[in-house]
């Protein structure tokens, strides 16, 4: 990572409580991840023993299901997968 002063900080703004005010851009609207509305198959990529140096991926398929609620203000994503698992490194 290179150190880059170009890249402007957003200014931070707290309520009375000290909470966090969050504005949402002009640009943004309920609809910025529509893309993602329907059913989809995804094929994944795992390491097989993390934290051992292991250099050995695992794929596997799984799906990815987005529905919208409250009327488009808000959206249900099911990622569905199924992974044998090794218990106690077992698998080695």
């Amino acid at each position: 990572m290179t150190n880059n002063n170009d890249i402007e900080i957003p200014q931070l703004n707290f309520n009375e409580e000290g909470e966090l005010i969050i504005t949402a851009s002009p640009a943004s609207s309920k609809h910025d991840f529509d893309f993602y509305e329907g059913k989809w198959k995804l094929h994944n990529k795992k390491i097989k023993d993390r934290l051992d140096n292991c250099t050995e991926w695992t794929t596997f398929e799984s799906t990815q299901e987005m529905y919208r609620v409250l009327n488009g203000i808000g959206n249900i994503d099911n990622y569905l997968a199924t992974l044998t698992v090794c218990p106690l490194r077992a698998c080695r």
